[in-house]
């Protein structure tokens, strides 16, 4: 069946010798007051000179200085990466804890200082402002300018902008990461073997019932542990979201999201309305998922029940070799990226006691390099993370060789495009290799993650919304009250053939991005967006160089913008409608297959 043509030798763990060589090495010392005296450097020469904001070119000179500092996202972007990534493997080093609160706390403090420079650009008088959009020299800014200019009106005074970033981390970062961290060390039994909470996880995709089961009363009872904690957590979380957005004036819960992503509420709002209309569209999924493993009904637990993988696995060599082979058809260069995230040992793989579970792509800053972390498990599913990790290595990657460090960020909206844009291609890939009775399993395995990208993430945005202004009218939300929101919004996509259990009701304690407050939308939108791409592409295959310059724009142009660029109108509701299209003739066939192969 899968004949990956180019075997490839697999790093398996993180090489951050990339950053620095140990925990102690003194170079980290060294670049923190380095950068330190640059920001003081810079301080010094622009605090009490405004002459860039009345003079295109002066600014220029400003913002040039300003990019140099750091040549990433965070001012002490290099110390601050490493010893981010040492926690992500290992976040119960309490040592580790202690070195990176120092940091960020410095961080804070260089930040604070160069805060007025930041402030003082939206403060450019709106008589001016054309003046700065219009200048050749400020070209390569001309976004960054627009969205600073947009921006202006919540801003608070310099004093008040540092108290925020003062209290940040102790107000809701550290809440954010603190469950997570709690239920990594944690631990439970299936069959008599003791299993981490990730694998805990990925025993309820298991085709064997007693499997699933114990795997999700092990869960319940690990997030049952937890839940009081995470009542006064999530509650910390929507408070202090509630008083920032009350001192700035922003009134919507989602209102800053989509500002910092630079994104038209009405354009989000039409996706999710549009999705939330074709719940029917999964539900009808979920029935056919019991049909096939002789069901009447799917426990909560059971909704990602992997009915490909009988014997088939995917070692990780297996998956970087397709992945690899997909990439390279697509565009040879594509390829050549994959192979250097390999051979640098960018990818650590596997899942380990104390490592953060799921998995993520990072970069902080276009000269240093990108991380990837997973807890590979040997399943399909596992080969799709890769993919969709990659996905966004590579729009990393791209980025880091066109843009400048101030356009180097990557917007939501526009990051999971790229995800789910390759990601989609080694599925295709993968059916196109397939038996009939293999495309069965992959064709159910692709819907099923369609369903979860678009359906799942817009019910949990749903979940959001109403938690933000139940949390505005009460006050506080116990975790009765939390549960019974959960299971209503998860409900309404999933239909009547999932039924909730008791436990059931806690498993938002586990889901870290609803303390990344809207961040899901991006997902389904992403993934609807990406089909697009991918329509173009297999109707003509150079627009992948099209794509490729969509990858390298970063934040230098506005979503719609960029979409626009490509053909795309984001701004058409009737563009969601044919995505979902899309998928639903897709179950249909998928239905069709079922009946018949004799499996319904």
């Amino acid at each position: 069946m899968y004949d990956f043509k180019v075997k490839i030798q697999t790093n398996q763990s993180w090489n951050l010798n990339h950053l620095y060589t140990s925990d102690e090495d003194p170079q980290i010392e060294k670049d923190i007051n380095q950068i330190t005296k640059k920001v003081l450097a810079f301080e010094k020469k622009w605090r009490n000179n405004n002459r860039y904001m009345v003079d295109p070119r002066i600014l220029l000179e400003a913002l040039t200085e300003s990019d140099e500092i750091s040549k990433g996202i965070d001012i002490l972007a290099k110390p601050l990466y490493y010893f981010y990534l040492r926690l992500a493997l290992e976040q119960d080093n309490a040592k580790l804890k202690a070195r990176m609160n120092l940091i960020n706390e410095k961080e804070t403090e260089l930040a604070n200082k160069l805060q007025f420079f930041g402030l003082n650009i939206g403060k450019i008088s709106k008589i001016n402002q054309p003046k700065f959009l219009r200048s050749s020299q400020l070209k390569e800014y001309k976004h960054f300018l627009e969205k600073k200019f947009e921006l202006a009106k919540y801003q608070l005074s310099e004093k008040e902008e540092n108290i925020v970033n003062l209290m940040g981390k102790t107000s809701s970062g550290n809440w954010a990461t603190m469950i997570s961290e709690f239920v990594s060390k944690e631990v439970g039994v299936v069959k008599k073997q003791i299993r981490t909470f990730e694998q805990l996880m990925s025993d309820t995709h298991s085709l064997d019932t007693s499997t699933r089961n114990q795997a999700g009363q092990a869960i319940n009872q690990i997030l049952n542990k937890w839940v009081d904690v995470s009542e006064h957590e999530i509650n910390s979380i929507l408070e202090v979201g509630r008083n920032l957005r009350k001192v700035r004036g922003i009134k919507e819960p989602d209102q800053a999201r989509l500002l910092s992503d630079d994104l038209d509420k009405d354009v989000v709002y039409s996706m999710i309305r549009t999705v939330t209309k074709n719940f029917q569209i999964p539900a009808r999924f979920y029935n056919l998922l019991a049909k096939l493993v002789n069901q009447d009904t799917l426990g909560y637990h059971e909704r990602a029940i992997d009915y490909e993988a009988r014997n088939k696995k995917f070692p990780f060599s297996d998956a970087l070799a397709l992945v690899n082979q997909v990439y390279t058809k697509l565009d040879p260069s594509l390829g050549k990226i994959v192979e250097e995230f390999n051979s640098q040992g960018l990818i650590d793989v596997l899942p380990r006691k104390g490592k953060r579970g799921g998995a993520f792509c990072i970069h902080e800053g276009i000269d240093l390099p990108i991380y990837i972390l997973l807890n590979h498990n040997d399943k399909l599913q596992d080969t799709m993370t890769l993919a969709h990790e990659l996905g966004h290595g590579i729009n990393s990657k791209l980025i880091a060789q066109k843009q400048l460090p101030i356009n180097s960020d990557t917007p939501l909206s526009t990051a999971e495009v790229a995800s789910t844009f390759f990601e989609d291609f080694v599925s295709e890939e993968l059916l196109a290799q397939c038996s009939e009775e293999e495309r069965f399993a992959l064709l159910l395995k692709k819907i099923q993650d369609d369903v979860s990208t678009i359906f799942r993430q817009v019910a949990c945005y749903n979940f959001e919304l109403e938690l933000h202004e139940q949390a505005k009218t009460k006050g506080y939300l116990s975790k009765k009250e939390i549960g019974e929101m959960f299971v209503k919004h998860m409900s309404a996509y999933l239909g009547p053939t999932v039924k909730f259990q008791p436990g059931h009701e806690n498993w938002w304690v586990y889901w870290s991005h609803i303390r990344n407050s809207f961040y899901v939308y991006s997902y389904a939108s992403g993934l609807l967006i990406s089909k697009a791409l991918q329509s173009k592409i297999k109707a003509n295959p150079s627009f992948i160089n099209d794509v490729k310059l969509f990858l390298s724009a970063g934040s230098s142009k506005s979503p719609k913008v960029i979409f626009a660029d490509l053909g795309i109108d984001i701004t058409d509701p009737s563009f969601w409608s044919d995505g979902l299209s899309e998928i639903s003739k897709k179950l249909t066939q998928l239905e069709a297959l079922a009946k018949k192969l004799g499996k319904i």
